[in-house]
């Protein structure tokens, strides 16, 4: 029996009538056009960030470094309308840190540590380096230090602070514990204060990776003084200092110019009476040549309460010793 007889044979038994192979070609013929369509339609490409995530951290260790809270770009392609239905939450950048080795390192992103929706294809993913360490986690007590905002009365100023207890226990990966010198407080409001005051303060941590350990409420005391200010205070006479008696001396300039800073309402009263820019000669032998020196401003005896020197000018001078005759 030929070939076209057997197959005649056999679409008799599956469809005894007429009607029944018409549906049966009409069904294939749709079908092969929807394969048709479906393979030739052209596929669009969209990029999505995507935060990396970690799996299989070893105990006791964390994942740190200049990347390791970066987003990457994942660039996907698939037909239109899948793309329309799906968002960056649908994709995910998984690195096994299992494998890592202590310190510093770069890995580079592959397709396996991409997850994609059905019918999603990966295209490339950038950057795919990134800059990352593995570091062990420790503990250590780190300096609490007050954010202060705004503007006490009057004018007034921070003079001194102090937290008790001064530090807190703060744990986390090495680098980054050894790198924070200190952490701050909840934003301390100096407006509408005018006299000293305490108040309870909150450690402020944003690294993710550190954890604070608060066993005893820190309480932070502040002290307030007036606001400083500064003033020139010019006609400073120059005194030489354990000038041998055989020695006679002479500066220039014989004045010179001092800044004073302290409290505001009361440092127009400091005067050039007050003060006096010492140069002290010690044994040096009498020379033609002047010396030059940097005068020790200071302030006469109880003068000195709250006021400190800022700067002199000129911040030399020329003392010529000569031998009496």
């Amino acid at each position: 029996m030929s070939f076209l007889a057997r197959a005649r044979l056999f679409l008799n038994r599956c469809f005894p009538d007429r009607v029944s192979v018409i549906y049966f070609f009409a069904a294939l013929a749709c079908a092969v056009a929807f394969w048709t369509v479906t393979v030739t339609e052209e596929k669009e490409a969209k990029t999505y960030p995507v935060q990396v995530k970690f799996s299989n951290v070893p105990p006791g260790y964390a994942v740190v470094g200049p990347d390791v809270h970066s987003k990457v770009n994942v660039e996907v392609a698939a037909l239109g309308d899948i793309l329309k239905k799906i968002s960056g939450d649908d994709i995910s950048v998984t690195i096994d840190a299992g494998k890592f080795v202590t310190g510093p390192f770069v890995h580079e992103i592959t397709p396996g540590d991409v997850a994609l929706p059905s019918s999603v294809s990966f295209v490339r993913v950038f950057p795919k380096i990134l800059q990352l360490q593995l570091d062990k986690r420790v503990r250590a007590k780190i300096p609490l230090k007050p954010q202060f905002v705004g503007k006490a009365e009057g004018g007034k100023r921070v003079a001194a602070w102090k937290i008790d207890p001064p530090t807190i226990d703060a744990e986390g990966p090495q680098s980054v514990i050894e790198a924070t010198k200190h952490i701050p407080t909840q934003p301390i409001q100096l407006g509408g204060k005018r006299d000293d005051f305490s108040i309870p303060v909150v450690p402020m941590n944003d690294d993710p990776e550190v954890f604070v350990d608060v066993a005893v409420q820190p309480v932070l005391k502040v002290t307030l003084a007036e606001k400083m200010a500064q003033k020139v205070v010019r006609g400073v006479a120059v005194v030489v200092a354990k000038l041998p008696a055989n020695i006679e001396a002479r500066t220039e300039p014989k004045e010179i110019e001092v800044v004073v800073e302290g409290p505001a309402q009361s440092i127009e009263k400091i005067t050039s009476a007050e003060l006096f820019a010492q140069v002290d000669v010690g044994a040096l032998p009498a020379a033609d040549v002047p010396y030059k020196m940097k005068p020790a401003v200071q302030f006469r005896d109880g003068a000195a309460n709250g006021f400190g020197i800022s700067s002199s000018s000129p911040p030399f001078v020329e003392v010529l010793l000569k031998e009496k005759r």
